[in-house]
């Protein structure tokens, strides 16, 4: 899956980040989950200007209303 590949990327490898970032949107994204997995990295690297971790992925992702508990395992 191209996704998954993209947010590996986007987590584990900053100069890809730094270099894509600004040019993806989260209508590029068909499943919800990976609209709110590529905001939440995009937030994060807004607020923080550093990559996030798996780590810290999951703890903004707790903040995030509207999730159930399936889709919050799987965005885990």
């Amino acid at each position: 899956m191209i996704e998954k590949s993209i947010f590996s990327n986007l987590i584990y490898n900053e100069s890809y980040a730094r270099r894509t970032l600004p040019f993806l949107k989260d209508a590029y994204f068909q499943n919800k989950l990976d609209k709110t997995l590529f905001n939440l990295i995009d937030e994060y690297v807004t607020k923080y200007n550093a990559v996030p971790s798996k780590a810290a992925l999951v703890i903004e992702a707790t903040a995030i209303s509207g999730l159930n508990d399936e889709e919050y395992k799987q965005l885990a």
